[in-house]
């Protein structure tokens, strides 16, 4: 299997005796052509996802693609609608969640229902 580590966060590193392992022959661009981020979980397959971006947030996703593969579906007074082909992972729902109000998740449902999930996770933290 494939790791990514957290090379910043490694406080301490304690020797072990030496192992041959071959790399693994991967094309590295291929690997993460169709992920956000690092994490890619291989249980998960591309799904294409359909987003809303408000009128403010639009010239922004226009010139800074959330993805390579961003693409118009639509575009009017009431905001751009973009499609994206992407593996869903931590980095997509973080950059998604970082739009706030001003995106939506339109599909597929199960990650809409993600994104759902998590803001009513974030809306309880202030509930109390």
């Amino acid at each position: 299997p494939v790791s990514n580590l957290a090379l910043d966060r490694i406080k301490n590193l304690n020797p072990v005796p030496a192992q041959t392992a071959s790399p693994p022959d991967i094309d590295w661009q291929e690997y993460f052509d169709d992920i956000i981020g690092v994490t890619r979980l291989e249980d998960q397959a591309c799904v294409r996802i359909i987003i809303w971006c408000s009128p403010q947030t639009a010239p922004y996703i226009r010139t800074k693609p959330l993805h390579g593969s961003q693409r118009l579906v639509s575009a009017d007074v009431t905001g751009l609608t973009i499609s994206i082909d992407v593996i869903p992972n931590p980095e997509l729902y973080a950059l998604i969640l970082s739009f706030g109000e001003r995106i939506r998740v339109l599909s597929p449902e199960s990650v809409r229902h993600e994104v759902m999930a998590k803001l009513r996770g974030a809306l309880q933290g202030y509930d109390s």
